[in-house]
């Protein structure tokens, strides 16, 4: 019986030989003319056109990007041949010989024309590797700018803003920078918070038009989590409602995505890389305490949103309107303003100091300082006698044992399981404090006869400056009652030591 000679024919295990160079050269089809040999040529360009072979960390991969994943998929050659082992052709031979099993994955492996990269990279630059040695991730930009009206997104950085315009000329000057200057790390994240429906996601479903470079996360453990393959190819990356909540072990990955040049990326099974970092980070949540803000940190620029859009989806409301527009010239018109804003003096580590950065920097902050805000607010209820007024001045005394002991009562009640020892919270108040700054022996000569050590402040006001100048903020912006207290100052007493710790404060 004659042999069928087409891709579908059954072949037992025994006849599954591989191709013979010397019968039949698949790189000659160029040149070929029959049915069968252009089939074969077709299925080998149509791996070339998605596969391409790269070496990672020293070890071969195919690799290709699946689109509708959004996610790099990378897969060693022994699976890629087991995987499309049901792709091939038999070719007759010559004579009495059996025909031969034409692999597609084994003539795509062998062919010169086979893409092959020596590695990975990302790089938005203009400079960036163009001798196609390296496969670079970077897809660009797929808008092409269009003057035209942009007033819908404005109206929504506007109510994202809380109509702060400042907030508002901030936003628009970082996703300019985020368009025209893509290779230079902003080293800052922008945080959203409010309550459902407000327009969060439509701003980030606008910036997922720019490019293919977008990914949208929704769990802490994708944003920060030990696999993070996912991210390799990220540009704009949107941590929806992947809220930090506490997680110690997550701040100094979340804080190396937003700052660091390089980041580690460790695929699972696979050996991490090292690539360039150009994320553009932005964080969305309906909860209060989102990221971690500790003080001094320059890292996060944060907004509470305005609710007045919420739930404008009928036709004619807000967010049907905004649809509308950016699907008819809408995004070709934003990215005209972004390409030809001037951002010539921008510089993104100096944003706005908001209420809503203030309020994560607050709930960031150790427990001690904590417990020193309810002490200046008078929110503790001090055991008698761990606060005194010396002399009438109007200065501050609290004796060092007494006052530990109302900070271990109030850990207590606060839930903190490990308090600071008797020795850094001390250490803790001068701090903050800057008692050193007045009396560089002020442990040894703060002490009264009878009642033994104690930390000493001019005023109460003072000392909420001095506390909020550590977090450098406004004192108004921490402190409910800071208009409220006196501005007396004290004298020099040399007998008590009541020192005017402020005046440069």
């Amino acid at each position: 019986m004659k042999k069928e000679l087409n891709s579908s024919a059954t072949r037992t295990a025994d006849q599954n030989t591989e191709i013979n160079s010397e019968i039949f050269n698949p790189f000659e089809l160029l040149h070929a003319n029959t049915t069968l040999e252009i089939a074969i040529y077709k299925d080998l360009k149509a791996f070339q056109a998605k596969y391409s072979i790269i070496n990672r960390s020293g070890k071969t991969y195919v690799c290709w990007k699946d689109r509708d994943q959004d996610v790099l998929e990378f897969q060693n050659i022994p699976d890629f041949h087991t995987f499309h082992a049901h792709k091939f052709h038999y070719m007759p031979a010559k004579g009495n010989a059996e025909p031969k099993k034409v692999l597609i994955s084994k003539l795509f492996i062998e062919s010169k024309d086979t893409t092959r990269y020596e590695g990975i990279i990302f790089d938005p630059s203009p400079s960036a590797n163009i001798s196609n040695k390296y496969w670079n991730l970077w897809s660009g930009f797929r808008v092409t700018p269009k003057q035209g009206d942009i007033t819908p997104f404005n109206q929504l950085v506007a109510a994202l803003c809380s109509d702060d315009a400042d907030c508002a000329a901030y936003l628009m000057d970082f996703l300019a920078h985020l368009v025209q200057r893509a290779w230079e790390l902003p080293e800052t994240a922008f945080v959203m918070r409010s309550a459902p429906g407000c327009g969060k996601g439509t701003l980030m479903k606008t910036l997922s038009c720019l490019t293919d470079n977008y990914k949208h996360l929704s769990s802490s453990y994708a944003l920060v989590g030990n696999f993070n393959g996912h991210l390799l190819d990220a540009y704009i990356v949107f941590a929806d409602e992947a809220i930090w909540g506490g997680d110690k072990s997550a701040e100094g990955t979340l804080k190396a995505m937003i700052t660091e040049p390089y980041v580690m990326i460790n695929d699972k099974n696979r050996t991490a890389i090292q690539v360039r970092n150009y994320k553009r980070l932005f964080v969305a949540s309906n909860e209060d305490w989102v990221i971690p803000v500790g003080e001094g940190d320059r890292r996060f620029f944060v907004v509470d949103c305005d609710a007045r859009y919420k739930g404008q989806t009928e036709p004619g409301q807000f967010f049907s309107t905004y649809n509308q527009w950016l699907t008819s010239g809408g995004i070709e018109a934003l990215m005209f303003e972004l390409t030809s804003r001037d951002i010539s003096e921008f510089n993104p580590r100096n944003f706005p100091v908001t209420h809503a950065r203030v309020d994560l920097m607050l709930r960031s902050l150790s427990p001690t300082n904590k417990f020193i805000i309810d002490l200046l607010e008078k929110n503790i209820n001090l055991e008698s006698g761990t606060e005194v007024t010396p002399n009438s001045t109007g200065a501050i005394r609290w004796y060092r044992n007494r006052l530990y002991q109302d900070y271990l009562n109030w850990c207590d009640s606060q839930k903190v399981r490990y308090p600071e020892t008797l020795s850094f919270f001390g250490k803790a108040l001068s701090q903050v404090f800057g008692f050193e700054e007045v009396c560089k022996n002020w442990r040894v000569n703060w002490k009264h006869k009878s009642l033994g050590y104690y930390y000493q402040l001019n005023s109460r006001k003072e000392g909420m400056k001095r506390f909020a100048k550590v977090l450098n903020v406004s004192p108004e912006l921490v402190f409910f009652g800071y208009n409220e207290e006196s501005d007396h100052v004290v004298e020099v007493d040399e007998n008590d030591v009541v020192v005017s710790l402020f005046k440069q404060a």
